[in-house]
């Protein structure tokens, strides 16, 4: 299979209260076990064919991710903001996913996490310790659309992008062209290409977000190395049109865009999501 995905439940303990963002940890803590995904850096206008989450707390079920798990900059009585610490201190989840090949390797490596493995990143003293790997491919490849609803849940902290207007500001539109562009250059294999675009925009256009999902969504702002990162978090619900001639794609772009994630930085833990659909119980 040419996408894959692992989840792993991992005991984490840092040193003293953690004030940056746990996406640059856990991609230090899989380059570590793997150096030969060094070779990965400096892709330019390439799709990175791997995606590495944030720590979450874990979900309902083993393998389901609960609710991000990283130190935000919160809002002052007088407009301001500051950040706010945490204790990463107990199990957590990440979820690791890409092409196929990647991820064999990166799981085959993470197996010497089955004995503690004490980390340094920046200042801090991390120690990890694998409980269990849970391959969570077949169940992402599994999921079906329903009905023409679906709801993205937008896990991580994620940075949108439109290829069509490159621009360094942060985005928050909830367009499924700026949503879902990566899987669908992921799914044909295809660098940022005219023709490309134009045909990804065509698809994805048939995406229509409902009115609502603009109170679904909301920013966050986190510590990212030297600065303050401006993201997007929360879900967005679209409706599917003329389902029959796109349903297949659209399939297609939801599970690889749960697997290996969306929007930019997805090496650095940008860009988690899963999605659901859901049969529609009244008009939009």
């Amino acid at each position: 299979m040419r996408f894959k995905a692992f989840r792993a439940i991992l005991t984490v303990d840092t040193s003293e209260a953690f004030t940056q963002y746990t996406g640059r940890l856990t991609k230090t803590l899989v380059y570590s076990l793997v150096r030969e995904l060094a070779l990965i850096h400096g892709m330019k206008g390439l799709v990175q064919p791997l995606h590495i989450s944030p720590l979450f707390t874990i979900g309902k079920r083993e393998e389901e991710l609960g609710e991000v798990v990283t130190p935000i900059y919160t809002f002052t009585s007088n407009g301001g903001q500051k950040l706010v610490p945490i204790v990463i201190q107990g199990e957590y989840l990440l979820h690791i996913g890409g092409e196929g090949s990647i991820i064999d390797m990166i799981k085959e490596r993470f197996e010497v996490l089955r004995n503690p493995l004490l980390l340094k990143f920046e200042n801090y003293i991390v120690s990890f310790k694998l409980e269990k790997i849970i391959d969570v491919t077949g169940r992402i490849m599994d999921k079906d659309l329903s009905s023409g609803k679906v709801t993205l849940y937008i896990k991580a902290p994620t940075l949108l992008f439109n290829v069509f207007v490159p621009t360094k500001l942060p985005k928050f539109s909830p367009t499924a062209v700026e949503v879902l562009m990566t899987p669908y250059l992921l799914a044909k294999m295809q660098s940022m290409s005219y023709s490309a675009l134009v045909e990804a925009a065509r698809i994805l256009g048939y995406m229509v977000e409902t009115y609502y999902s603009l109170n679904t969504l909301k920013p966050i702002f986190i510590p990212f190395k030297s600065k303050k990162e401006a993201a997007m978090i929360g879900r967005v619900t679209y409706i599917i049109e003329d389902m029959d001639r796109n349903r297949n794609i659209i399939l297609e772009l939801l599970r690889i865009a749960e697997i290996a994630g969306i929007g930019e930085s997805r090496l650095n833990g940008f860009g988690t999501v899963t999605w659901v659909s859901k049969r529609i119980a009244q008009a939009r």
